[in-house]
């Protein structure tokens, strides 16, 4: 005050009851004094109030608004940025702790000073109080009793189950900024364990699939697979995610520097089992970090068919005329009667052969089976004069598709022996032909004809990174 006469001394007495009549008097006379009389009686009634009680929702807004004042934690968009953030908050970690560990311990010092004000009451003690703090020009004094009286309701809470829930919530807060604690967050550690390498995958005579049906591409570690997400291929065999668009980026593989193998399935449309399929169409043992696809693998078909064969006949042994002998195709062979035309390997779960005739360039059905020494699963274009014999075949007499006419001449047309996914539906045959004959034009009915190899079976190429 620039007069001396009435120092803060004086004034606290006044505001205590103390001073002699002629000093109150003196002081209301005196502009200045009167105005800081005023001041000092303000901060002693502000001081003097019962804090209001700590709420949750009071709580929780000084740990959100800390948190904002603090630097916040990186965003992480993979794992890849993920290390390298981790290591950049190594090169700064004192810094971050330092910083945090100065502002809780100013935060603990105010604490601590707002009780003993409290309990000096509205005394000589607490003006002595309301005088020191008015003396700061850089406070005001009604919004820095504001902020104490905050600060003794955080602490004056009769709640200790919430004092309890805030004191963590402020300790998860330092950690978020303290190396040493990030290190040792088993949260953190299992997600750093769980590194996310990718796969890369490519096909030669992969086939798109319809109707929602895709495939899925799995790594094996430790004997489980672990999905690396569902693709289909396009008209020219490129790879496209669900919706038809391309897919230029490898797809993320979880513990890819751990996969022993690869594998291929096939998956039903809107498909939720987070376990693979029983159909797998191919599948490689990584070595140095890549895999050769192939049916051939035992995950897979478990066969590249090197050694099928097998012969066919043109006849119609269900019908009793015998001006239609080339509309129908069995896979026998004639010796003294008929015999097993088709030397096949027995397929792995989820796949079946199918017999086929292209009639006019439509592939038409002759039945699925799984074993060539018997009967197919279907008769329906069949004639109902007789019976055929017990193994594949069909006779095309009646209930024609569309496009197509029966009785009709499968000479110049195509014999296909196909291998099917079980659930697949189809009307053409899948990628997989192992046996294949274009049918000669001149050749009689009930003359055998043989099978050749069908085309280069499908195949891919897997490559793993970090």
């Amino acid at each position: 005050m620039s007069n001396e006469r009435f120092n803060d001394e004086l004034l606290s007495a006044i505001i205590d009851g103390e001073a002699e009549p002629e000093l109150v008097a003196s002081v209301n006379a005196d502009a200045e004094a009167s105005t800081r009389l005023e001041q000092m009686r303000q901060a002693v009634q502000i001081v003097a109030e019962e804090p209001p009680a700590a709420t949750a929702q009071r709580r929780s807004a000084s740990i959100a608004a800390a948190m904002a004042a603090a630097t916040p934690a990186p965003e992480v968009t993979s794992l890849a940025a993920a290390r390298h953030e981790r290591a950049e908050t190594k090169k700064q970690a004192r810094s971050f702790s330092t910083g945090w560990v100065a502002a809780v311990a100013a935060a603990v010092a105010f604490l601590i000073a707002i009780p003993i004000a409290i309990g000096l009451g509205g005394g000589s003690g607490a003006t002595d109080v309301a005088a020191d703090a008015t003396d700061s020009t850089s406070l005001n004094v009604t919004d820095a009793a504001g902020d104490a009286a905050d600060a003794v309701a955080e602490t004056s809470s009769d709640d200790a189950m919430e004092d309890d829930e805030a004191m963590e919530d402020a300790g998860d807060s330092a950690r978020a900024f303290d190396d040493d604690a990030m290190e040792d967050d088993a949260m953190e550690d299992d997600a750093m364990e769980d590194a996310v390498g990718t796969l890369s995958l490519s096909f030669e005579g992969l086939e798109s699939l319809a109707n929602g049906v895709h495939y899925e591409g799995w790594i094996v570690v430790d004997g489980e697979p672990i999905s690396t997400g569902n693709f289909n291929v396009d008209a020219d065999g490129g790879l496209v995610d669900l919706e038809g668009n391309a897919v230029t980026d490898p797809f993320d593989a979880v513990h890819a520097e751990d996969a022993t193998a690869v594998v291929v399935s096939i998956e039903p449309a809107n498909d939720t089992d987070p376990a693979p399929s029983n159909i797998k169409v191919l599948g490689g043992d990584v070595v140095d970090g890549e895999a050769d696809l192939s049916i051939a693998h035992g995950a897979a078909i478990g066969t590249d068919f090197a050694d099928a064969s097998g012969v066919y006949v043109l006849a119609t042994p269900t019908t009793s005329v015998e001006d239609d002998e080339l509309s129908g195709v069995w896979f026998i062979g004639l010796d003294g009667g008929a015999v097993q035309g088709l030397d096949l390997p027995e397929l792995n779960e989820g796949w079946v052969y199918e017999g086929w005739a292209v009639i006019d360039g439509v592939p038409v059905s002759t039945g699925r089976f799984t074993d060539p020494a018997a009967a197919d699963d279907f008769n329906g274009f069949s004639g109902t004069d007789a019976t055929g014999p017990n193994y594949p075949g069909e006779d095309f007499i009646i209930n024609a598709p569309d496009g197509v006419n029966f009785p009709t001449d499968l000479r110049d047309g195509t014999i296909v022996i196909s291998v099917e996914p079980v659930d697949d539906d189809s009307p053409a045959p899948f990628a997989l032909k192992p046996l294949v004959s274009e049918v000669a034009d001149g050749i009689a009915d009930h003359e055998v004809q043989s099978l050749d190899a069908g085309p280069v079976a499908i195949s891919g190429k897997a490559v793993l990174g970090s």
